[in-house]
């Protein structure tokens, strides 16, 4: 169980344009690796945050976690379905906190607020891949405790680059 004290002074909410800048220097700085181990395409990451952020229809949302006025973290996700069923699936697409703050505070409130960001959109369930390979045993602890239960594995095959790509 998470205690009430633990998550004192981080602040969460919604990302406005304006993050935007602070969020790519944020993960420039101290970002993850990317799945692939490509480099960091700034502008890609700038024009789905901001895509995510202008999303009027309520079926995305960028949330970010703020301590002493500054962004120490960010989740991204999304309202799906699958391609068999019309269940409502919260998906989350990124969730990042910088190194200092991982499996604290920020991590944990950006969490209960992407919970009841997707129980207000009637989401039948929330769906989370752990793709960075980093900290892999402590995250799942943390989704344990967070009341999420394991159902599989990702699985990655590089491929070479072929002269067609």
């Amino acid at each position: 169980m998470i205690s009430r004290r633990s998550l004192q002074g981080v602040q969460v909410r919604a990302a406005v344009i304006d993050d935007i800048p602070a969020i790519v220097a944020r993960w420039r700085a101290s970002g993850p690796r990317t799945e692939s181990g490509g480099a960091l395409d700034e502008v890609k990451l700038g024009n789905h945050l901001r895509r995510a952020v202008e999303d009027r229809g309520g079926v995305v949302v960028v949330l970010v976690a703020e301590l002493a006025g500054e962004i120490r973290g960010l989740l991204a996700a999304q309202i799906e379905s699958p391609y068999f069923s019309n269940a409502r699936v919260a998906r989350v697409l990124l969730w990042w906190v910088l190194p200092g703050y991982r499996h604290g505070p920020a991590g944990i409130k950006l969490w209960l607020a992407f919970r009841r960001w997707a129980a207000a959109r009637q989401a039948d369930e929330i769906v989370v891949a752990v793709t960075s390979g980093e900290g892999i045993q402590r995250t799942d602890r943390l989704l344990r405790k967070l009341g999420a239960g394991l159902t599989g594995g990702n699985y990655r095959l590089p491929l070479a680059p072929t002269a067609a790509s």
